[in-house]
């Protein structure tokens, strides 16, 4: 019974704290705009949007749900006790047209809240406002008047009886440019995107190619070979990967020690190059490096090749080594970790049986075969940087050392799921905390943010977070001067940088969006 009774007068208390807030509102007129409207250039479907803008009082009034803020360069925050917040934070998302089967009338009902209400920390008096902020269909509008567009939020904005009212905010812009419509139930197949196409496996172990133009449709380019084993099925065991900006695929055919690997790269035009059969290719301008994998796991040293565009492939080192690429023996992505500079390509490289195999980095020089060993051993995976060789080893302890003097010194950092460096600058994943941080600095980056993955591409570091309500950006981009140039709401599960732009596919609706970094 005291349960009941206590129930019944949080009851009260709560529906007399809804009174206070919605009694005194009053209720206006408001009518659907007849002219077009465009947000940073993709024109709104205002006849069939479940949030449409409205106008009132010869104004126009824009919806702060929660993307078209952000799209915009926006966030909210909603609080029982402290109302509404509106801040200008840059952050930026795909557009979500909240298209609804309903056609929305001519003219509505809203009405004018009394909650308290900040934009950018002001306290704005909606009492005394000629142009009030309004509550329809449970979302708060907010007029578009230079006062609030130009003033607090930085957007340009023009109107004319052709194309209607424009609207332009500062924040990197994100376009919508391939909808998944065109490859539907394929999506954990294996996707690749480039700044010109996406790259996808079909259902029946198809390789699609289809370009962002407009009137695109997806072209076949190859056929994966029945047999081809792994956890996918006959066709599971194949991949996508991305070198010196140009698209590959590859696909292991036949036992796990004894099967082969096969590797292609594919043109602008949807043509292939077969590359050498079971190796590792990597281009360096003039000079081609291939790894002969020799199976899973590798077995045979000798294997590394050096070969021109005028020459046929020959023998690269000591030939007692085994060479791999510098992350680790598993990884499939020949780009991760082998590196030439001048007349010396860089890559792990260990002797004797594998199971006592301890990889070191060596340094091999391309004309007379000198191999030197750089380093300690236990090396899990190293980058280079600015002359700079970073390498990690199997505790996840982090060392540097000059190109040319290999005295190496530890640079002490928490112990760590992976690290990067970006222009001398050394990012790393706290394993305690799941946090990005940049050495140097105690305070995590995006710090409300778990994070999920972190890779360099074309000169920009990709951060992957974990989708949660109080983490507001789950993925961002730093540029090589440690800047971060996007912070976006949106969940992605496929990346690409090339020329600056970031493509990207969206977790939830699968299509894919590309924004300018510049």
């Amino acid at each position: 019974m005291k349960k009941l009774i206590l129930f019944l007068v949080i009851l009260i208390l709560m529906l007399g704290t809804l009174t206070n807030i919605y009694a005194s509102q009053s209720s206006v007129n408001v009518s659907l705009p007849s002219f077009k409207i465009t947000l940073n250039g993709t024109q709104i479907d205002n006849v069939y949007r479940e949030y449409p803008f409205i106008t009132y009082k010869g104004i126009t009034y824009f919806p702060l749900t929660y993307f078209d803020c952000r799209f915009l360069g926006t966030e909210t925050v909603w609080n029982q006790s402290t109302g509404l917040e509106v801040n200008k934070t840059g952050v930026t998302c795909g557009y979500r047209n909240y298209t609804t089967k309903v056609k929305n009338k001519n003219t509505y009902t809203a009405t004018i809240p009394n909650f308290s209400i900040k934009i950018n920390g002001k306290t704005i008096d909606n009492t005394k406002e000629e142009y009030p902020l309004l509550l329809f269909k449970n979302v708060t509008y907010f007029p578009m008047t230079w006062r609030f567009c130009v003033n607090e939020f930085g957007w340009s904005y023009k109107f004319d009886s052709i194309n209607g009212l424009s609207i332009n905010s500062t924040n990197p812009t994100t376009s919508n440019i391939l909808s998944s419509k065109f490859y539907g139930n394929v999506i954990n197949k294996g996707f690749l995107l480039d700044d010109k196409s996406c790259y996808y496996f079909g259902e029946d172990g198809e390789i699609f190619k289809i370009s962002y133009n407009k009137n695109a449709k997806p072209e076949k380019i190859f056929q994966l070979p029945t047999g081809v084993e792994g956890a996918g099925g006959i066709y599971g065991w194949a991949w996508f990967y991305e070198d010196n900006n140009m698209p590959y695929f590859a696909y292991h055919h036949g036992g796990g020690i004894m099967g082969s690997d096969y590797y292609f790269q594919i043109n602008d035009d949807g043509t292939l190059n077969e590359l050498e059969l079971g190796y590792l290719v990597k281009n360096f301008g003039d000079y081609y490096i291939t790894l002969d994998k020799g199976g899973h796991p590798p077995m045979s040293p000798d294997n590394m090749y050096i070969q021109t565009k005028d020459s046929e492939f020959k023998k690269l080192g000591d030939p007692k080594y085994y060479y791999a690429a510098g992350h680790s023996y598993s990884e499939i992505n020949p780009s991760n970790g082998l590196y030439m500079i001048d007349d010396y390509v860089y890559a792990i490289g260990s002797v004797g049986d594998i199971e006592k195999r301890n990889p070191k980095i060596v340094r091999v020089n391309i004309h007379n075969n000198e191999t030197v060993e750089i380093g300690s051993t236990d090396t899990k995976y190293f980058v280079i940087d600015n002359s700079i060789i970073y390498r990690v080893d199997t505790l996840s302890k982090l060392y540097k050392m000059n190109l040319e003097i290999y005295d190496e010194v530890q640079i002490d950092i928490p112990k760590n799921k992976s690290v990067e460096v970006l222009n001398d600058k050394i990012f790393y994943w706290n394993e305690k905390d799941n946090k990005l941080y940049l050495y140097g600095q105690d305070k995590a980056i995006n710090e409300n943010g778990t994070l999920i993955s972190m890779e360099i591409d074309d000169n920009y570091l990709i951060c992957k977070f974990e989708e949660a309500s109080k983490n507001p950006y789950r993925l961002l981009v730093i540029d090589k001067n440690g800047d971060i140039v996007l912070k976006s709401s949106d969940v992605s599960n496929h990346t690409s940088i090339s020329n600056d732009v970031l493509t990207y596919m969206e977790f939830y609706s699968k299509d894919i969006y590309k924004v300018n970094l510049k």
